[in-house]
């Protein structure tokens, strides 16, 4: 799954579409980490990807505890 960093609004949609949200957002934090782009693009992607997963797990009952982004 190499998307772009820059397709952020993508990588919301293919976790609120997921019907496994956790391995989703495991998956999708490794490809943006993975990508060689600037390190406060990634937090702000990273972020945005936490409040979907937030969102997402609140649904599925799923939650798990994640360290809050700074």
């Amino acid at each position: 799954m190499a998307v772009p960093v820059k397709n952020e609004t993508l990588y919301v949609e293919l976790l609120e579409s997921s019907d496994d949200p956790h391995q989703s957002f495991m998956d999708l934090s490794r490809t943006i980490l993975d990508q060689g782009v600037d390190s406060e693009k990634k937090v702000e992607v990273m972020r945005r990807l936490l409040q979907a997963y937030d969102k997402v797990s609140r649904r599925y009952k799923t939650v798990i505890p994640l360290r809050k982004v700074t």
